[in-house]
């Protein structure tokens, strides 16, 4: 998230997600600070974060994770 442009608008989705892959797990904290942010703001629902770092994050576990993640949502 590199900007956030509200125009006064009411949101048409009312809970939103994150999920995240990156080398390192220090990568996702400002991230996740900016979407808690948006979200608090906003009024919405936040229906979880899911994050993935290092050498384990492309492995079948984990596809399977999101898919099941993104699925329930």
């Amino acid at each position: 998230i590199t900007r956030f442009y509200p125009k006064r608008k009411p949101f048409k989705a009312k809970k939103y997600a994150l999920i995240m892959s990156a080398e390192s797990s220090m990568a996702f904290d400002a991230a996740v600070t900016q979407y808690m942010d948006i979200v608090g703001y906003s009024g919405l629902e936040n229906m979880g974060i899911l994050k993935f770092s290092g050498w384990d994050q492309k492995t079948e576990f984990n596809y399977k994770k999101a898919y099941n993640f993104g699925k329930n949502l």
